[in-house]
């Protein structure tokens, strides 16, 4: 569970700074791999 936690944040931070850099507002997670579509939206 903790390696699911800390995958997660990683993603979350990586998407921050992507946001930053792009000086865009929103980005979103998606994970595919699941039976069901998976989101996470990101504000900046």
């Amino acid at each position: 569970m903790e390696k699911l936690l800390y995958k997660q944040e990683s993603k979350v931070k990586q998407t921050l700074n992507y946001l930053a850099v792009s000086k865009l507002k929103l980005g979103i997670i998606a994970n595919f791999g699941n039976e069901s579509l998976e989101y996470k939206r990101v504000l900046l």
